[in-house]
């Protein structure tokens, strides 16, 4: 099985216009697209664009040969056909599972598997990247070659090619949008572990844990509101930010409408011995008042800020700012940049992170999908030539 993946970093300025050049990139690429069609002949014109290259190889069985090496051998500038030259091929000893192949921005990389025709198992599908529509495959009679593909005695054998694009990600519009787009070549377990290392150092600070549990109450409390029996008589005063949560809220809820419930106005207060509480406007204890609403003493716990709480929901600016000041200087908060990244097809809607907009709204960033459009190529052996002869 080959697998051809073109690698892209200037897709504004790098168009590819040669039917027969496909495509690749990461998750963070943009790039055009355009698979190409293989006739039945022994050396189809394959493309000379940068790109990445997997085959996959049926398995030889040597009873003399030693046991292989864990680690791939490396070779380059290994020859294809006439038309494409691998800067870097890859051969993967028998059991070898890869999560990220390695890539180029400037050239060709071929990954070639051996894999035993009773265990017959696709490598690309342990790839950690998406793949998705549009695919594709060669047509039920038809196959095509590959040079890399061959039997015992050097001939090329006849293969099938299946392709599938990548998929992109979904990304917080709050994340470094430049450093996201970098096209980048390898990732391994080790950098995967120093990232969650990073993370888990920056996510571990009590003062941001705090920081940020406070600042999920109150999304909670703008978010769901009181459940009361809706009420006509509530105060507009805060219509046009109440408005603007109704539409992310239906966003998030994803075309199930909820049913009518009080939208009265959420007061942060303190009662008789200055414990903190969260009340519905319309919640009263006096003789023929309504109980039916929303009180909340979560606020007064002391697991949350009450400081921060109340300079939230009275609107106070200065105070705001002066915490999520400081904050943003320890590196977390609704200032700071974001890194939430999710699969393309999570149903995740929004960022779970509190952020604010230009205007210094606090917001519900929707996700922002990231596209790719480039491809997955990969060639492999038709079954009865899987057993070199």
């Amino acid at each position: 099985m080959l697998l051809l993946e073109d690698i892209n970093p200037h897709p504004a300025s790098q168009t590819n216009t040669r039917e027969d050049a496909p495509s690749f990139t990461r998750r963070n690429h943009h790039v055009q697209s355009s698979p190409p069609s293989y006739p039945n002949q022994r050396n189809p014109r394959l493309p000379s664009s940068p790109q990445d290259l997997l085959v996959l190889s049926p398995h030889r069985s040597h009873t003399s040969s030693p046991a292989p090496s864990p680690l791939p051998t490396i070779e380059r500038d290994v020859r294809l056909n006439r038309k494409t030259t691998l800067r870097t091929l890859f051969r993967y000893p028998l059991g070898t599972t890869i999560e990220y192949p390695e890539t180029s921005s400037n050239g060709s990389v071929g990954h070639l598997f051996e894999v035993a025709p009773d265990e017959w198992s696709n490598p690309r599908l342990n790839f950690a990247y998406s793949q998705g529509a549009p695919t594709g495959r060669t047509q039920i009679g038809s196959y095509t070659f590959c040079s890399l593909l061959v039997d015992n005695n050097g001939e090329e054998v006849p293969c099938q090619e299946v392709h599938a694009t990548c998929q992109g990600c979904k990304v917080c519009p709050f994340v470094d949008m430049v450093k996201m787009n970098e096209p980048h070549q390898r990732a391994t377990r080790e950098d995967l572990r120093l990232r969650l290392a990073q993370d888990q150092h920056i996510h571990t600070s009590a003062r941001q844990a705090l920081f940020e549990k406070t600042l999920s109450l109150y999304r909670a409390y703008c978010t769901h509101g009181c459940l009361g029996p809706a009420d006509t008589s509530t105060d507009t005063e805060h219509a046009a930010e109440d408005n603007q949560w109704i539409a992310q809220n239906k966003r998030a809820q994803r075309g199930h409408d909820s049913k009518p419930t009080c939208d009265g106005q959420l007061i942060f207060d303190y009662d008789l011995n200055g414990k903190a509480f969260v009340r519905c406007e319309h919640y009263s204890i006096q003789l023929g008042g309504t109980r039916d609403h929303l009180i909340s003493y979560d606020a007064g716990t002391g697991l949350f800020d009450e400081e921060y709480l109340e300079a939230l929901f009275d609107g106070n600016t200065e105070e705001i700012a002066r915490i999520k000041g400081a904050a943003y200087k320890d590196g977390f908060g609704p200032l700071a940049s974001c890194s939430m990244i999710s699969n393309h097809n999570s149903v995740k809607v929004h960022c779970p992170c509190e952020h604010r907009d230009p205007e210094g709204n606090l917001v519900l960033a929707e996700m922002t999908h990231i596209r790719c459009h480039s491809t997955f190529r990969c060639f492999e052996p038709l079954e009865e030539y899987r057993q070199a002869q």
